[in-house]
């Protein structure tokens, strides 16, 4: 067996073996790839940034984008969310994950609501969490509620009038 491609393929190793079949009338080497695992994801941190949602207008011409320019895998939609309004991907690499998600609002309008992207910390309880964020300053801005039966979510605004998200993954 050799390792094929060890730099170019940094997160990940190639294995393949090399068969020659100096009998039969093609005496070239065969290359037989194995094939590549499939890493395992580490999930985010407590008290970091573990979700982004992207609003977009057109769900599948961002997809195409991000994963064109990014190299961002998309999942399969869930039954509950077509994926015309949207998809959740993976970043390789890395274990921040996030969504593409139709937004009604147009580019114009998005920028009044503080911002287009929406940034989600990962939490042990958001109860918990947005009772810290009123004690210290800050403004509910969405109550604790469960989305999709996997996800509980809230978001908040801190004390400069960002609009910052928080989740506990169920599953």
């Amino acid at each position: 067996m050799t390792v094929l491609n060890k730099n170019y393929y940094p997160q990940k190793t190639v294995i393949a073996s090399i068969t020659n079949n100096m009998s039969s009338s093609n005496p070239a080497p065969v290359l037989e790839a194995a094939p590549e695992p499939t890493p395992q994801r580490v999930p985010p941190a407590i008290n970091s940034p573990a979700w982004f949602r992207i609003p977009a207008s057109d769900v599948a011409r961002a997809q195409a984008f991000y994963a064109a320019v990014f190299g961002w895998h998309f999942l399969m939609s869930n039954p509950g969310y077509p994926s015309s309004k949207f998809m959740a991907f993976t970043i390789p690499g890395s274990s921040m994950m996030g969504g593409i998600a139709v937004d009604e609002d147009t580019v114009e309008t998005r920028g009044a609501r503080g911002g287009a992207v929406m940034i989600y910390l990962k939490v042990e309880d958001v109860g918990k969490a947005l009772e810290k964020v009123v004690e210290s300053g800050g403004k509910v801005a969405q109550e604790s509620h469960i989305e999709g039966g996997h996800t509980e979510l809230g978001s908040f605004r801190d004390t400069e009038g960002n609009l910052i998200g928080i989740l506990r993954w169920l599953i």
